[in-house]
């Protein structure tokens, strides 16, 4: 029996990481969203990009909000180095810079959400409602991409076996009446 994938239980809590150069907007986070009511945990914060990105190596986060502007690396370098490395987080972008090409540049490479400081909190709360079903959703498709690959793979391995065992019993049977 296929044991391999996640499918998560509903009253898991996903790990979220928040990313701002501000210490305050992240304690501010932190404090105005009561994040187990809505599904989460906050597992680490990050002062940068390159610090997020090192953090989302090691606590494999399922979302990351994450500020744009930011010294070192700013959240949409951070965003691209993770996304090359394959990672499948989701997303929720924080500026206070309402430009266009940012908001571009942030969906084109996957982002949940571009969210304007000072942040709504309904807005928030509301994003993070539809990004944990959506990563729900995606682990769901993701155990059954796994569980088919699995039985197709061994469907090819019994379908080999087979052959080749009608080979042998028709090769045999070709020998024996016709010797």
């Amino acid at each position: 029996m296929f044991t391999g994938g996640v499918v998560m239980n509903k009253n898991e809590l996903l790990k979220v990481m928040i990313v701002d150069d501000e210490e305050m907007i992240r304690r501010g986070l932190r404090a105005i969203v009561d994040w187990k009511e809505y599904g989460y945990t906050v597992c680490c914060d990050a002062a940068d990009g390159e610090d997020g990105y090192q953090k989302a190596l090691v606590y494999q986060p399922d979302l990351i909000i994450t500020d744009i502007k930011m010294p070192i690396a700013d959240g949409l370098q951070m965003m691209t180095k993770l996304r090359e490395n394959c990672f499948e987080t989701e997303f929720i972008l924080l500026t206070g810079y309402a430009e266009f090409e940012y908001a571009q540049k942030a969906l084109q490479l996957g982002a949940k959400s571009y969210i304007l400081k000072p942040i709504d909190e309904e807005e928030l709360v509301k994003t993070l409602i539809e990004a944990r079903e959506e990563i729900l959703q995606r682990r769901k498709e993701n155990f059954h991409n796994k569980y088919f690959l699995h039985y197709y793979h061994r469907l090819q391995e019994l379908l080999y076996m087979i052959n080749h065992q009608l080979k042998m019993t028709i090769l045999y049977t070709l020998m024996t009446y016709h010797l």
